[in-house]
C-alpha cells in the first residue's frame, strides 16, 4: 500500500523534551542505540546554526562576507587549507571541550543579550582590520590582551573581519617556532576570545584551519 513508501523511523527513540535528564550521564557511555540516539538529538538542540568553511569566488571579486538565514556563509578568494592529521584531536577530547566551548559561549551570549538591552548600545567597529595591527596587538612587551567590555561591543561583521585579519596575519609568520610562541601568549588569547563571542559557531573545518 501507499504506507509502505512512508519514511519509516529505524529506532523507536523516546521523547527527549524533558529536563531531567541527568548531567552526570553525560560523561557515561550510552548503554542502548536508542538513548545513544537521543543524547545526539539532545546535542543538536544544543548548538545553533554553523558559520559554513569558505568557497573560491570568481576572479576578479573581491573578498566578501555574506549573511543569510540561517547559516553564515564566508567567502573568500582563497579556501581554507585542510587540518593537518598531526592537529586533529582525539574524539574524547573533542567531547569533553565541545561541552565547556557551548556553556561558555551560552554565558557569553547571554551578557551580550543583557548588554544589548541596555540604552545607547551600539556595535563598535573592527578593532583590527589589519595585519599590521594584529602585529601589535600579539606584541608581547607592547600588547595588550582581548577585554570582556570590548568584546561584548562587537558585532558578527565586525568579529568576522578580525578573524580574517588575524588568519592573514598568522599565515604571514613563517617561522614555526615564531608562530607557536604567538599562539601561546596574547595571540592564542585572541583568537579564543573570537571564535567564542562568535555568534554563530564556525564548523570544524573552518574552526581548525583558523
Amino acid at each position: 500500500g501507499g504506507d509502505e513508501l512512508e519514511p519509516q523511523r529505524a529506532l523507536e527513540v523516546e521523547d527527549d523534551s524533558d529536563d531531567d535528564w541527568e548531567e552526570e550521564q553525560e560523561g557515561t557511555a550510552a548503554a542502548t542505540a536508542q538513548e545513544y540516539l537521543r543524547r545526539v538529538r539532545r546535542e543538536a538542540k544544543r548548538m545553533g546554526d554553523i558559520i559554513t568553511r569558505p568557497r573560491m569566488q570568481e576572479q576578479g571579486k573581491e573578498q566578501d562576507t555574506h549573511y543569510a538565514q540561517g547559516a553564515v556563509e564566508v567567502t573568500a578568494q582563497d579556501d581554507f587549507a585542510s587540518c593537518r592529521e598531526e592537529l586533529i584531536p582525539s574524539v574524547r577530547w573533542e567531547r569533553v571541550y565541545l561541552r565547556y566551548f557551548t556553556r561558555l559561549h551560552e554565558i557569553v551570549d547571554g551578557k551580550r543579550e543583557e548588554r544589548r538591552g541596555t540604552a545607547g548600545w551600539k556595535p563598535m567597529p573592527p578593532l583590527v582590520t589589519a595585519e599590521e595591527g594584529w602585529a601589535a596587538k600579539c606584541h608581547e612587551e607592547e600588547g595588550e590582551e582581548p577585554s570582556l567590555k570590548q568584546m561584548l561591543f562587537l558585532d558578527a561583521r565586525s568579529l568576522l573581519r578580525m578573524l580574517w585579519a588575524f588568519s592573514s596575519f598568522l599565515e604571514g609568520v613563517e617561522e614555526e617556532e615564531a608562530r607557536r610562541r604567538l599562539l601561546r601568549g596574547r595571540g592564542g588569547a585572541w583568537l579564543f576570545a573570537m571564535l567564542v563571542f562568535v555568534e554563530k559557531p564556525c564548523d570544524a573545518d573552518t574552526l581548525a584551519a583558523l
